[in-house]
């Protein structure tokens, strides 16, 4: 007992070195390996394009993510398939210091960005099922299907409700059965 004693300050500091250093890692190091600094997206703010902004690395544009849905493939011949999956669409912000905001800036700019689209929802939802379950699973299960699928969606979306623009598409389910 009396050696457990003696040992607290060294398991105290073993404690804090095990738990502190892959905190410090997680919090300190790895956003600096991943990104750089915040003021690197300032410096591509004019950038006229989401599309390039993510390639980049940066901060998306407005996104509308839909919940998930099971959506049934065409070929019922082949044994019914059906897809699960979840959409999340990235829009084209009506200014590019969207790019740029950080926190409860973004927080609060994404918000009115939903709420402005609230009522488009509907249409967005039926453009994106509409163009999923024309397909059949051999067209969307190869990597360039969920590629050339992600498109026709983007375009369906985009021509039903005209502005803004969808710059990507990405999955976030993607599960056929």
């Amino acid at each position: 007992m009396a050696s457990i004693t003696k040992n607290k300050p060294f398991l105290a500091l073993a404690a804090l070195v095990v738990l502190g250093l892959p905190l410090a890692y997680f919090f300190l190091i790895r956003p600096q390996m991943a990104g750089g600094s915040e003021a690197e997206p300032a410096a591509h703010a004019t950038q006229p394009a989401a599309a390039s902004a993510t390639a980049q690395g940066q901060h998306v544009g407005p996104t509308y993510t839909m919940e998930e849905r099971v959506v049934n493939l065409q070929g019922i011949s082949a044994g019914g398939r059906y897809l699960r999956l979840q959409v999340v669409l990235e829009f084209q912000p009506e200014d590019a210091k969207f790019y740029t905001l950080t926190g409860e800036a973004h927080h609060k700019a994404q918000e009115e960005f939903l709420a402005e689209m609230a009522p488009m929802a509907p249409v967005i939802e039926d453009a994106v099922l509409t163009v999923v379950s024309s397909k059949s699973a051999d067209q969307i299960l190869t990597p360039t299907g969920k590629e050339r699928l992600k498109e026709e969606i983007a375009e369906a979306v985009t021509r039903r409700i005209g502005h803004p623009e969808v710059v990507n598409v990405y999955f976030t389910q993607f599960v056929a059965q």
